[in-house]
């Protein structure tokens, strides 16, 4: 297109687009409350989990689905963050634990909020300020605060605000001390605070309901699992996870709240119906979607097909194409044709290449579930799965498994009158009575009535981690106790021991704390020392401090000299070095032939090598020191005449086979050489083969460029598939089978892309509009490795926006240069029409990126940049280097802006021309 036809074409748009109503946009503040509400239920239908909406929303129009789906999506997360925030709040406040949190995927937001309200109990209980985290997250210093100072909203306390620390106040007649904090203790000075030692002050004054922990500062309180601290610091009480949303029933269930924990129950075992667009299934027992489409329980107007979807429908007009949000990559269904590439339709779904659409994955078919079994099956949902338990079962949150429903106790059985319920693993039976209800068998014989020991026939529900006691019609589960020194697991029911480290032990509820050996064992030190008590051990302190050297006698009244010699508490390294006892000290002395190395602390030997050099030795001998004398050793290549003293040459070359190839002496030793092509091994004596190809590619360089192979004492150059070798026999060049028609590249719209050792056949088909341009390749490739796509016209009826912003060209490019080239390195240049009244804007995106052989992605688009180097003209540069295969697409878009032919003129947007680059980057580095 030339610039007259381009200007022209841009003006139709602009005119075209003049003439559209005002007021195209969204309106937040309308659809807001509705969306964000649909966000709230969307996170409760998917068991507090965000995935993409998969349709469009109903009530919403149109042009407000995209801003609409945002206002979900936003509303979904920020639900589920404040419910796990409380799920950590609570996880600290009961049991002061995280990090089993951390270890669960998905639950980042519980972990952070229970490690900052652990932290904010410890800081209340210590008289800390509120305020330590004040910098952090708003949610973790949300989550602190609120477990700091119970009653305080979050992130309200001032940071300024500090708790007083202990102090005496001063006046001008007494001197009065300030009452201490809890964990200290006044000191005799009446002014300063110590802090108490860390003892067992749970068992003197047990202020809590629950557990009572002792940190040695102070005394604070948690709850079992499922209750949360009350504000007194002090009793407990019990969550409720139904009405919390902390839960885990699916939506099928309802949530029966229990002391400490929750059960989840169906619809029709609670007496209740199911949800809105669910009926129930008698046979699997749980609530399935109903397709209102299907029976024709919908409201849709004639020249409207009704859309299932789960628990309701929608409807959408005949010949319209839903709106899937063009903006969101990859969490929608696609109509258009994919990329050459592939297509991420994001988790849950995979795309169909031959309807053109993102599918739901069935997991359960595929077997990519994390089901258990027994007693647990996978239902496959849109996007997801879900994990259901077998008829007669129901899941245990505490233990994560699908356990036994005494459908007897629960009175859900379809025993008859005249019949007794007898609870079974995953079912029940009804047995024929007199008067006997559940848990008695009739005994024909004396026609009573005879207690069913359920605990003894197996048939209780307690579970591993409770002992089942037998009761009269009945049993009850107690939970097994552990003895001191273990922790009850509640998975297996085993009591495992806690292995404390030495100087703790564990407490009843399976916790290290700290020994006390001056209280336990008030003789550990001698009469005339104190104990003090320390994490794990402790210290014996004198009461009489003597100096360095002497120690306490017997009767602890007297400061007496410590022969050091004598007790071995010396440093004097034996044997050679000497110690001699002085009062208060010793010294150390060495043995005549040494000399005392003040600096090492040791005797060092004389060393007559240095101190005489070569006086006493040949010059072609070693003198070797001794201890407390020395020797010569002719060096190698010598042998002795007189003890050394004397040495003469050794003539080797005159010995057998010394040498592989040639032998040389010399004085005192002797050389090997090589052959050329050879080089001395290690041992410098045999020769091996020099490998140049290896030798060439350490340096950098290349003796070939192509494929080198070693020979024995030279190399030989060869070139792989693709290539030719040219007649200096070194240098291999490109085959251009395009160019040369070798390539069967003639399928339908098919061009023939050259590359480095290959070639490939790339279909370009321009997109439904839009043409080939008549050019003088006839829109195939030609020596630029270019197609180009134009518009077959600039008119749009009114209101057609998708005509409106179509593009007004396709460029499709391609470019091929081997692995590892040269960085930085120019590789496409866009230009626009030169004009003071036109405006470009640049945009590059990484569509994909894979080996062609095993998908490997080795580019990103950080690999990329787009450098803009006058108004209308955009280059794109590699930064970093590729290893090939690798095939790469881009794509540039380049949006004109355009003012009318005058100054200070109101900008419009004049239209878009997209260029696709398809790089294709080969193996070899030439």
């Amino acid at each position: 297109m030339n610039a007259y036809n381009f200007y022209y074409a841009a003006f139709l748009l602009a005119v075209v687009l003049q003439r559209q109503p005002s007021g195209v946009g969204a309106d937040l503040s309308s659809i807001r409350d509705q969306c964000c509400e649909k966000g709230r239920e969307w996170y409760t239908q998917n068991r507090q989990r965000c995935p993409p909406y998969p349709s469009t929303i109903r009530g919403v129009p149109g042009p407000e689905q995209s801003n609409c789906r945002a206002l979900l999506q936003i509303c979904c997360l920020h639900n589920r963050r404040q419910n796990q925030c409380l799920i950590g709040k609570n996880s600290a406040r009961e049991r002061g634990r995280c990090d089993s949190l951390r270890l669960q995927p998905g639950k980042e937001d519980a972990a952070e909020c229970c490690y900052c309200c652990k932290l904010g109990l410890i800081a209340r209980m210590s008289h800390s300020a509120c305020d330590l985290l004040a910098d952090f997250s708003p949610q973790c210093n949300g989550a602190f605060v609120e477990c700091c100072a119970p009653g305080t909203a979050s992130g309200s306390l001032n940071r300024t605000s500090t708790i007083p620390s202990t102090s005496a106040t001063t006046t001008t007649t007494t001197t009065t001390a300030r009452p201490t904090q809890d964990g200290f203790s006044l000191h005799s000075d009446g002014r300063t605070c110590v802090q108490n030692s860390a003892g067992n002050q749970c068992d003197l004054a047990n202020p809590c309901q629950h557990r009572c922990i002792d940190t040695g500062l102070s005394v604070y309180c948690q709850c079992f699992e499922g209750y949360q601290l009350n504000e007194d610091g002090q009793t407990c009480s019990d969550i409720d996870e139904c009405i919390e949303g902390s839960h885990t029933c699916l939506p099928t269930e309802v949530c029966k709240n229990t002391p400490g924990s929750f059960a989840c129950e169906g619809y029709a075992d609670a007496g209740q119906d199911c949800p809105t667009g669910f009926a129930y299934n008698t046979i699997t027992r749980q609530c399935d979607d109903i397709d209102e489409c299907i029976i024709n329980r919908h409201s849709c107007l004639p020249g409207q097909t009704c859309v299932n979807s789960v628990g309701s429908f929608t409807c959408q007009d005949d010949g319209d194409d839903v709106d899937y949000d063009a903006d969101v990559t990859g969490d929608k269904i696609y109509d258009d044709q994919s990329d050459a590439f592939g297509f991420n339709c994001g988790s849950g779904f995979t795309y169909n290449r031959l309807s053109h659409r993102c599918e739901d994955v069935d997991e359960c078919h595929l077997g990519e579930h994390k089901c258990t079994k027994p007693h647990q099956s996978c239902r496959n949902t849109i996007g997801s799965y879900t994990c259901m338990c077998d008829t007669g079962f129901a899941y245990n949150p505490r233990t994560f498994v699908c356990e036994d429903v005494n459908e007897c106790a629960r009175g859900i059985d379809a025993c008859t009158v005249g019949q007794t319920c007898e609870n079974s693993v995953g079912s029940y039976v009804c047995r024929r009575s007199i008067s006997c209800g559940t848990g008695y068998t009739l005994d024909r014989a004396t026609q009573r009535c005879i207690d069913n020991d359920e605990c003894a026939m197996g048939t209780h529900n307690c579970g591993p981690a409770r002992e089942c006691n037998n009761v009269q019609g009945s049993f009850r589960c107690v939970e097994k106790r552990c003895a001191p020194g273990s922790r009850l697991d509640y998975r297996t029911g085993q009591c495992t021991a806690v292995i404390c480290p030495r100087g703790l032990r564990a407490d009843r509820e399976g916790n290290c704390i700290d020994v006390n050996e001056c209280l336990e064992q008030p003789s550990v030190c001698r009469r005339h020392q104190k104990c003090h008590n320390t994490i794990g051990s402790y210290v014996c302190r004198n009461v009489l401090s003597c100096g360095p050297g002497f120690e306490l006698n017997e009767n602890g009244n007297k400061c007496e000299d410590v022969d050091e010699c004598l007790t071995g508490t010396d440093d004097c390294n034996a044997p050679l070095m000497q110690c001699i006892n002085r009062p208060g000290t010793y010294m150390c002395q060495c043995p005549e032939g040494y000399q005392m190395n003040h600096s090492r602390h040791s005797c060092d030997d004389i060393n007559e090598c240095e101190n005489y050099g070569s006086n006493i030795c040949s010059l072609n001998a070693d003198c070797q020191n001794t201890p407390g004398s020395y020797r010569c050793i002719c060096k190698e290549g010598f042998e002795s005449l007189d003890e050394g003293r004397s040495c003469r040459d050794v003539d080797e070359c005159s010995r057998p086979n010394i040498c592989q190839h040639s032998c040389r002496n010399t004085w005192g030793s002797y050389q090997c050489t090589c052959n050329e092509g050879y080089q001395l091994a290690a041992d410098g004596r045999s020769c091996q083969d020099v490998d140049e190809c290896d030798v060439w590619s350490q340096r950098g360089g290349q003796l070939c460029v192509g494929l080198c192979q070693n020979t024995l004492g030279s190399y030989r150059c060869s070139c792989p598939d693709g290539y030719r070798m040219m007649s200096d026999s070194r240098t291999c060049q490109d085959i251009d089978e395009c160019a040369m028609r070798l390539a069967n590249c003639n399928g339908p719209d098919e061009i023939c892309i050259n590359t480095r050792g290959g070639h490939k056949c790339q279909r370009v088909t321009c997109p439904k509009g839009f043409v080939r341009s008549s050019g003088p390749n006839g829109g195939r490739a030609g020596g630029n490795n270019n197609v180009k796509c134009q518009r077959q016209t600039f008119v749009c009826a009114q209101g057609d926006v998708d005509c409106l912003y179509a593009p007004l060209s396709y460029t499709t490019n391609f470019i091929t240069f081997p692995s590892r080239i040269r960085v930085p390195a120019d590789l496409f240049t866009m230009r626009g029409p030169p004009s003071r009244y036109r405006r470009m804007e640049f945009d590059l995106k990484l569509v994909a990126a894979r080996d062609p052989y095993t998908g490997e992605t080795r580019a990103s688009r950080s690999f990329f940049k787009l450098n803009k180097l006058r108004d209308n003209e955009a280059v794109v540069q590699l930064l970093r280097q590729v290893e090939g295969p690798q095939d790469v697409e881009l794509q540039l878009d380049m949006n004109i802006y355009s003012k009318e032919f005058r100054e200070n003129s109101e900008e419009i947007f004049f239209g878009t021309a997209v260029a696709k680059i398809f790089v294709y980057i080969t193996k070899e580095p030439w």
